[in-house]
């Protein structure tokens, strides 16, 4: 696989140099970005294609991996960044996580955790994620329900896992409040979902929220 290796080939850097931003390979800019500052560049180039990364973050089957991006914000200091800047990642962060939420088939523990930490706004983030659920927006409440079936138990018995054992203490309690909140709301969604695969997913993540 191409992320195992350790060198930075010609071939990715005449594909990486030879574009404008905006047409560099969504493929190229994958490897980058898991490269980047570590092996590939450094800080300052890593904030110039870093538009392009946030870009690529949003189109389906990238390969941008989530939990490394957020470990790269990490190595550039990005709380240390020019205020302009730190607001253009903050005001991307949520919009992204709009997009999740209403265009995005693909969701994990990696992007709650890495914007919570950034935009440290856990509480909008639940309340938006519950707005669109309320709505039946049919790819929040699968997201949620998958939520639920892979992380409620570890958070309930105090077990986090990956990621979330990222969270502070204080984030996971207020989490596993929300996920025992939202029992009453999917039991309301259950009365107006007319898709019997998507009320039958409903029934389990109730079940696991009743364990």
């Amino acid at each position: 696989m191409w992320h195992a290796q350790i060198t930075v080939s010609r071939e990715w850097k005449a594909e990486l140099y030879s574009k404008p931003l905006r047409e560099i390979p969504t493929r190229i800019i994958g490897i980058y970005a898991f490269k980047a500052i570590t092996t590939w560049g450094k800080v300052e180039n890593f904030k110039f294609y870093l538009p392009r990364i946030l870009e690529v973050l949003t189109f389906p089957n990238n390969s941008i991996q989530i939990f490394v991006l957020f470990g790269k914000f990490e190595m550039a200091d990005w709380k240390n960044w020019p205020v302009d800047e730190q607001n253009a990642l903050h005001n991307f962060l949520i919009a992204w996580w709009h997009f999740l939420h209403t265009k995005s088939d693909y969701f994990c523990e990696e992007c709650l955790v890495g914007i919570c930490q950034i935009t440290q706004k856990l509480p909008y983030l639940l309340a938006t994620w519950q707005n669109y659920c309320e709505k039946l927006e049919s790819v929040s409440l699968l997201h949620l329900i998958n939520f639920i079936s892979f992380h409620f138990e570890e958070l309930k018995n105090n077990k986090s896992k990956h990621e979330l054992a990222n969270l502070s203490a204080q984030d996971k309690l207020f989490l596993l409040d929300w996920l025992l909140v939202q029992k009453t709301h999917l039991e309301k969604a259950l009365l107006r979902v007319k898709d019997e695969v998507l009320k039958l997913e409903i029934e389990n993540a109730i079940y696991c929220l009743e364990k």
